[in-house]
């Protein structure tokens, strides 16, 4: 084992055990974080490696949401299957812009174009699209807990 598997490991258990010792306030502060860095790297491989301005993240961060969100309200069905629907639907949508992009070879600025009219699209579609909340977005419920703190 390598020096950086070892350090990759160590890494792994810390974030295995840390939230299990963090309030929720703290928790929550690392979700954040966590989500935001996560959501750089993948302006970071667009740009950074790639080369390519992608002006639609917004897109797939917000079709990945409401996928989620929409199943649990709707459906019932538990956020941890949710988000493996998310992926698929973000997926078939990314492949979607992919093959548009490489079939007409869009690069550049015209990609970026192209990028943030799918994302204009699709929020104006959510705007009349009752079953995710129309205009208005998706309220879900929350039970109320019990404060054992």
């Amino acid at each position: 084992m390598t020096r950086s598997h070892a350090g990759l490991l160590v890494l792994l258990a810390i974030l295995l055990v840390v939230p299990l010792a963090m309030d929720r306030y703290l928790l929550s502060v690392m979700i954040l974080i966590l989500y935001l860095a996560y959501v750089g790297q993948a302006w970071n491989i667009m740009m950074g490696f790639c080369g390519q301005l992608s002006i639609g993240h917004a897109l797939y961060i917000g079709l990945g949401a409401y996928t989620s969100a929409a199943l649990f309200q709707h459906f019932g069905i538990v956020p941890w299957f949710g988000m493996v629907a998310a992926v698929l639907v973000c997926v078939a949508a990314a492949s979607v812009i992919g093959w548009l992009a490489f079939r007409f070879g869009i690069g550049g600025t015209y990609f970026a174009l192209l990028t943030i009219a799918f994302a204009e699209f699709t929020r104006i579609g959510f705007d009349h699209f009752d079953w995710v909340g129309a205009s208005g977005g998706l309220f879900l419920r929350v039970e109320q807990q019990d404060n054992v703190d």
